[in-house]
């Protein structure tokens, strides 16, 4: 059985690791990153510069856009390094999104259960946690 100091920095420790998870989690959530994005858009604008290039190439009677030929599949390059950055970031950022709420979540198991030790035998004001249920402050009867 820990001292009721060791207890509560210990809780206050987990809470503010917890409340720092939370945040990241809130601005996420607030830049709508945390589901897929779609990048189709992008997707059929490369597959039409692709028919474009194809059809330039294939034609013996458009050697003199063969510079625009060569402009195209550069910026075309471009492009697909440009989504596949977006769609990498995006898997990132629901990667940690989902990483981050598991943490979160098991950090307030910790929390619970520190505070259930603590609060053994104290009423009112002394116990851990009633700055987030208050109802607790009278014993739960709220």
């Amino acid at each position: 059985m820990s001292s009721d100091a060791a207890l509560r920095s210990q809780y206050n420790s987990i809470k503010a690791k917890r409340d720092r998870y939370k945040k990241v989690v809130q601005g996420i959530e607030n830049n709508n990153l945390n589901y897929k994005r779609s990048t189709s858009e992008m997707d059929e604008y490369i597959n039409y510069i692709d028919d474009i290039t194809q059809k330039i190439d294939s034609k013996s009677g458009y050697f003199y856009i063969e510079n625009a030929s060569s402009k195209l599949k550069t910026n075309r390059n471009i492009l697909q390094e440009y989504v596949d950055f977006v769609q990498n970031s995006n898997s990132s950022f629901m990667d940690l999104y989902n990483e981050l709420n598991t943490q979160i979540a098991s950090l307030q198991t910790q929390m619970d259960e520190i505070r259930t030790e603590y609060n053994k035998d104290k009423k009112g004001f002394d116990r851990l946690g009633i700055d987030e249920n208050w109802a607790e402050v009278f014993g739960g009867f709220f």
